[in-house]
């Protein structure tokens, strides 16, 4: 019986690249049903070899003979699978054949005579070892609560068996290093299945996580750093930040950061950088990057440092880049692929493309590279700014005009290590690379210039990177620009602009189709307020536009229909952020976390995603609002689009909850209201009580029907007519 233990479940973590005595550690086996298979087919390759080579452990070769290839690159193990009897073998293998690993030639699932039943684990054939590498994919994958995939290569459990049981100590060191991230997804919904977000606050001395619902009053406390105040610590004396994923949450501390997780933020690493002053994730938190604050004039050798987060260990340590992929900016100074597969960044000269899975740092080559030695240099000496799609391994450059040679865009396949496609751009200057979320197009936002090259106008170039030779669509906005900014989802962009004066101001959406044209105009004239940013929801359709403590909230349909939800004010506003699942809004006063002095307006305001405010809170010293990230959904894009589909299905379901939860909580509250009024009610009595109690025995009583008797009362009836509404009615 293969037992699968929960640390599995991460999908990032590969459980091949652990030491082998871990991995037998992890999987709990003796290994007594590898070593019989791997038996069984050690007698059908000695089958067929000649009678020269005799039976022995190591399979001795002479010098003269030559070797055999023994490796078996199309077959897979897959262990952690249910035991199931004769009668559901089959129901399994059509799971596995149909709905998890497409196109395998067999499937062997070993079964124990005595009981009937399969061993929990599948013997895969695949026609090629691509394939058999593509089914790796799914390491990690959860069939259920109970069972969770360990996929390995069958020459993998090879390497595991005959690995020796006496390992290096740094082996021992990275096993203990290892941390699990089973429950990196727990937090999404609650014991009634109900989603639910996570809200992040920093202020004054304190470092607080809440849960949110919109069917409870106010926040409620996840945790905020009772354990280490139980010890008399402080969690955290500088900044916090989720991981992409909110898989961990980090502090910033003076001797480097730690990273907190689980349902309780248990300390899960702690890597030690000093003075830290800024981080950088790659995108699936496989590698985490630390920087000191120190400028590349400093010549600082281990300015940034590379760490691996699984296991805690430091890969490298490397100079803070001359220049940063944007203009203006000090950090990040490093651009990570979507896939974290590579680590890019900038010299005076060129720009440097690296594995960081690969402690050498080996290079790799762009086709066409004039010296070999500099295998993964592109020779760009030109270049201004640079950006990676977030959906693809495609490199960005951007190089301004010089004298005779016009501006270029670039991009580049950093995979495939070869130029997709380079366009020209004239009389262009200031410059901006702006991807689209999903990565099916680029603009380069820049200034257009007259002849004269004194003035210009706004200039957006859209290209469609997904398109055949990638075409580019040149758009002049002769209007000054506020703002641009993509919808997450889709293909539309939107423009805040006013007129030379300033005045007259609109936002301009546009549409990218066969050509891109301008589909929808939202006058804001008669508005009060300065709006300067455009927030997009991350689902798309709903907006929120701000400035100077001025608030819009907006709806784009589909069919290019927009309006205006409400308008509110948040006066000294910096700071506007849409929580991950699209239904909230924060809108918040921030102070910088050195700032000495404090904002007296300092605090956030919790609104719905079509302007109902739920929630405010003044805090003083409010340095950061953050929601927590969602995790990379494990749906593949044909089943969230079915979802989308039937959401009215799911919708109905979920109505009825919300209407259930309703109904508890308004009976709670009138029981509440009642227990209320009853304990009132009994305190009335007993001050009546004591009063009359009190009257009798200090005299009162008495006194005060002695002054009712002398005193002659004369009473008087008052009546006061008041017209309150008139209406005639003419009957014909």
């Amino acid at each position: 019986q293969v037992e699968v233990p929960v640390a599995f479940n991460g999908p990032h973590w590969n459980f091949a690249a652990m030491p082998p005595r871990v991995q037998r550690e992890r999987l709990g086996l003796t290994m007594e049903d590898f070593r019989q298979e791997l038996e069984d087919d050690e007698e059908e390759v000695l089958d067929f070899l000649s009678d020269g080579y005799e039976r022995a452990t190591d399979w001795d070769l002479d010098e003269d003979t030559v070797p055999v290839d023994l490796s078996i690159p199309n077959v897979v193990w897959v262990l952690g699978l249910p035991q199931v009897n004769s009668e559901k073998l089959p129901k399994l293998r059509n799971v596995l054949q149909n709905k998890l690993f497409s196109g395998v030639d067999d499937i062997d699932m070993p079964m124990d005579e005595a009981s009937d039943t399969t061993h929990g684990f599948a013997i895969l054939t695949f026609p090629s070892a691509e394939a058999a590498q593509a089914a790796k994919a799914l390491d990690g994958y959860s069939l259920d609560k109970q069972h969770s995939l360990v996929v390995m290569l069958a020459d993998e459990v090879e390497e595991i068996r005959n690995h020796p049981e006496e390992l290096e100590e740094r082996d021992f060191q990275r096993a203990e290093n290892i941390m699990m991230r089973a429950d990196t997804r727990d937090w999404l919904v609650d014991d009634e299945g109900r989603a639910r977000e996570q809200l992040l606050l920093r202020y004054q001395e304190e470092t607080a996580i809440y849960w949110y619902d919109s069917m409870k009053p106010t926040p409620e406390l996840c945790y905020g750093g009772e354990r280490e105040k139980a010890e008399g610590k402080l969690w955290c004396d500088g900044k916090v930040e989720w991981s992409p994923q909110g898989s961990f949450l980090v502090t910033h501390h003076k001797p480097g950061v730690a990273l907190w997780g689980g349902d309780e933020f248990d300390k899960r690493a702690r890597l030690a950088h000093k003075g830290v002053k800024g981080i950088q994730f790659s995108p699936d938190e496989s590698f985490l990057l630390t920087w000191d604050g120190t400028h590349h004039s400093q010549k600082v050798p281990n300015a940034v440092k590379l760490w691996r987060v699984i296991d805690r260990e430091l890969v490298k340590e490397l100079p803070v880049p001359p220049f940063a992929p944007h203009v203006g900016g000090e950090w990040p100074a490093f651009l990570w692929s979507h896939d974290g597969k590579y680590l890019v960044s900038r010299s005076a000269t060129s720009i440097t493309i690296s594995n960081p899975s690969e402690k050498t740092s080996k290079k790799l080559m762009f086709k066409g590279a004039a010296d070999p030695d500099k295998a993964n240099v592109l020779a760009c000496s030109d270049v201004e700014s640079f950006d990676i799609s977030p959906t693809a391994n495609i490199l960005a450059v951007w190089s301004p005009e010089d004298k005779n040679t016009p501006a270029r865009v670039c991009l580049v396949d950093l995979q495939e290590r070869v130029v997709i496609c380079s366009r020209n751009l004239f009389n262009i200057a200031d410059a901006q690379l702006i991807w689209q979320a999903e990565g099916r197009f680029l603009t380069v936002k820049a200034t257009k210039l007259t002849k004269s090259k004194k003035t210009g106008h706004t200039c957006l170039g859209i290209l469609r990177v997904h398109d055949k030779d990638v075409p580019v669509d040149m758009i002049d906005i002769k209007a000054p620009v506020k703002a641009f900014a993509w919808e997450k989802r889709g293909n539309r962009f939107a423009v805040l602009q006013t007129d030379d004066q300033g005045h007259m101001p609109q936002m301009v959406i546009f549409q990218v189709a066969e050509k891109v044209q301008q589909v929808a105009v939202l006058s804001l004239q008669g508005i009060q307020g300065n709006f300067t940013q455009i927030h997009w929801a991350p689902e798309g359709n709903y907006f929120v536009l701000s400035g100077a403590g001025d608030i819009i909230f907006g709806h784009c349909t589909v069919d290019n229909k927009v309006e205006i939800l409400h308008k509110a004010e948040h006066f000294q506003l910096t700071d506007v952020i849409w929580d991950p699942s699209s239904r909230y809004v924060t809108t918040a006063v921030t102070v910088p976390l050195q700032q000495a002095k404090y904002s007296s307006e300092a605090g956030f305001t919790l609104w719905t995603f079509y302007g109902r405010k739920l929630y405010h809170q003044h805090t003083e010293k409010l340095h950061w609002v953050l929601w927590r990230p969602h995790p990379t959904s494990l749906l593949g894009m044909e089943k969230v689009g079915k979802i989308r589909n039937e959401l009215k299905t799911y919708t109905k379901k979920f109505d009825r909850a919300d209407d259930e939860e309703k109904r508890a909580r308004r009976q709670e509250f009138e029981q509440e209201r009642k227990r209320q009024l009853s304990a009132f009610e009994d305190y009335m009595s007993e001050i009546r009580e004591w009063h009359r109690e009190e009257s009798e025995s200090l005299g009162w009583a008495q006194a005060w029907e002695e002054l009712e008797n002398k005193v002659k009362w004369e009473e008087k009836v008052v009546t006061t007519e008041e017209e309150l509404e008139k209406t005639e009615e003419v009957i014909s």
